[in-house]
């Protein structure tokens, strides 16, 4: 596959949870998360990668059930996912015509923050998946190492999520503690090897935007693995590049671009909530003048990788 590489960790033995109690953990305030979803919906519509994330699913969902959740089938168990931030829902829809193609029943939990995504998730589903297939059971609730999980899940997607929660080891072990013993938990982030935008974090370009309360610091598969490793939890990495497309954030009075580029800065630590005119013409001329962004082509572009994590119970 075209931009796809597959890393194997091979680290065994668990780490129960058990009763702890955990620190509370917040993802974005529903109206920052409303911006989120809005840029990232414009850059899903200028990423590269998209196709190669669709195949990354569609060869990974398969080799779950194979190799995972092959005794589920023999088993006539309802099969039991839980989406934690999901937005208008088009990785899990992936997922969910696999399961729906090999289990004779899904229950599909969408936990999402902002109301009118998940409002696009649920049209979606209901074109396209019957009721006798697939339940869904819809929360408009923000997630944290607190949330609710009244039972056990077959598998639990995190695409681009941990990122926004403070407490982030928390959260992971709670959602692992919620797994079934052949439970899985997909979680997509950011690589490492950064999109070509981290810069602006470190400029004196963006000094009047603050810093944003809802991150921890630059969070990416490092942390996450150092988590995983001090927890003794075994786990899969899938990397994954391409480029992204960012001229429309130089478009004049296009408020999806005003939109796109809320969310470049937000993914780069900083609060791009209320930026002003002048700030954003600073930033947009730092841009075309970088040597991060390849303006050849009548386009501006920046690299855009990601890493997919596949976390095992066991």
């Amino acid at each position: 596959m075209e931009g796809f590489s597959y890393l194997a960790s091979t680290f065994s033995g668990l780490t129960d949870h058990g009763k702890k109690r955990h620190k509370r953990a917040t993802i974005m305030e529903t109206a920052i998360w409303k911006i989120h979803n809005e840029g990232l919906k414009v850059y899903e519509e200028n990423a590269s990668d998209i196709d190669t994330t669709k195949k990354s699913i569609q060869y990974i969902t398969p080799k779950l059930i194979r190799e995972q959740w092959t005794g589920l089938m023999d088993q006539f168990t309802t099969f039991e996912a839980l989406a934690i931030g999901p937005g208008r829902g088009d990785k899990d829809i992936e997922i969910l015509r696999h399961l729906t193609s090999r289990f004779k029943k899904v229950v599909y939990h969408v936990v999402e923050p902002e109301g009118q995504s998940l409002r696009q998730f649920q049209r979606k589903v209901e074109k396209e998946f019957s009721a006798e297939k697939v339940t869904f059971e819809w929360r408009q609730e923000v997630a944290s190492s607190e949330l609710s999980m009244d039972r056990r899940y077959h598998l639990i997607t995190l695409f681009h999520v941990i990122s926004y929660i403070k407490d982030s080891e928390d959260f992971l072990r709670h959602c692992h503690d919620n797994l079934h013993s052949n439970g899985v938990i997909l979680l997509q982030i950011d690589s490492d090897i950064n999109n070509g935008l981290d810069f602006l974090a470190e400029t004196k370009i963006v000094a009047p935007l603050k810093r944003t309360q809802f991150f921890s610091g630059a969070f990416g598969p490092l942390d996450v693995e150092k988590i995983l490793l001090s927890c003794k939890l075994r786990y899969d990495k899938y990397h994954y590049e391409g480029s992204l497309d960012i001229s429309e954030c130089f478009a004049v009075s296009s408020q999806r671009g005003h939109r796109f580029l809320q969310y470049l800065l937000l993914q780069e630590n900083m609060d791009s909530t209320n930026i002003s005119e002048e700030v954003k013409q600073i930033i947009l001329d730092h841009l075309k003048e970088s040597n991060y962004v390849d303006n050849s082509n009548g386009k501006s572009t920046v690299k855009d990788e990601f890493d997919l994590l596949v976390i095992y119970k066991r």
